[in-house]
Formats: structure tokens, C-alpha cells, sequence
């Protein structure tokens, strides 16, 4: 068992469990960079979440997660119940890799017809030609329809509060 599966409380070592933490973390996240966060009644649609940025432009979510690594690929791989990813199901794909810390916030026009999506944090392999998805790794600015970048000018700005 790897390390970081020793560290998860036992319940998160379901496939299910963890697609559920997935989400979640995806609406702290989505929340905290300005969205609003619809999720639909029910598991019945092809996507997780409506989001709507603050020009109320509506975008469907599909959330997905990788949490381990294949030993000597060092990649992240994602699947779709071994079904190609259609646009005419979401809007964008957004994948979260707990391991690495890192969301990839992907066009659905990117995935269109792909069966599994391969995840290179670290760089492509040199030898192989491998799709590199880290163009759209923090990309939230294509949900939030800001430049690229705004968010970390909100970031700077901390508040200190004290008692006097």
C-alpha cells in the first residue's frame, strides 16, 4: 500500500469516497475563486456542477480525480467508464490530483473523443509523444472569464485582525 493511502482515513480508500471528496473540493475551490456553485438533484446527469461566473455566463462541470501515480510513467491517469468524453456532456472537465496538489481546468472541445486521459505533473516523457495538458493545470480563469493571472492579485491582499 503507498504511503499516501496509509495516511487517508479508511473510508477514503473506495473509489466512491474519494470521487466525493473530489467534489467537494472542487466547490471550496470554485467557490473561493468567485463562482457560484449549482449541483444538480441526483447522479443521473453527465456532469457534477453548473457554475456560473460573475458575468452569469453558466458552464456544466464535470469533476474527476487521480490519486496515485503508475510506478515508472510518473503520470496520472483518467477515465470515463471507458467511454470517450463528449462535449455534448459538459463543458469543461476539471481533474484533481490530491497527490500533487494540482487542478487542470480542461475545454471540453480538449477531451472530445478521448477514452483516458494521461496527467504528466512533472513533464512528458521525452521518448514518448504524450497530449501535455498542463497548458489549462490552474486554469481557472476559464470558468471565471478573468485574464489569466487575476486571481493572485486578489491573493495578495491578507487581512490582519487584532484585540486592542
Amino acid at each position: 500500500m503507498p504511503r499516501w493511502e496509509r495516511l487517508l482515513h479508511p473510508r477514503m480508500r473506495y473509489r466512491k469516497r474519494r470521487g466525493e471528496w473530489a467534489e467537494a473540493a472542487f466547490m471550496a475551490k470554485a467557490m473561493g475563486q468567485g463562482l457560484t456553485v449549482c449541483k444538480p438533484c441526483g447522479e443521473t446527469e453527465p456532469f457534477d456542477f453548473v457554475v456560473f461566473n460573475i458575468r452569469r455566463a453558466m458552464s456544466r462541470i464535470q469533476v474527476k480525480s487521480a490519486w496515485k501515480a503508475f510506478a515508472r510513467r510518473r503520470n496520472y491517469r483518467v477515465e470515463n467508464n471507458r467511454k470517450p468524453f463528449s462535449r455534448l456532456n459538459f463543458d469543461f472537465l476539471v481533474v484533481a490530483l490530491p497527490e500533487r496538489d494540482a487542478w487542470y481546468v480542461i475545454p471540453a472541445d480538449a477531451v472530445q473523443g478521448e477514452k483516458c486521459l494521461c496527467f504528466y505533473p512533472e513533464g512528458p516523457p521525452s521518448r514518448k509523444k504524450a497530449m501535455n495538458y498542463e497548458q489549462y493545470r490552474e486554469a481557472w480563469h476559464l470558468l471565471t472569464g478573468d485574464e489569466p493571472g487575476a486571481w493572485a492579485r486578489y491573493q495578495r491582499f491578507t487581512i490582519h485582525a487584532g484585540t486592542e
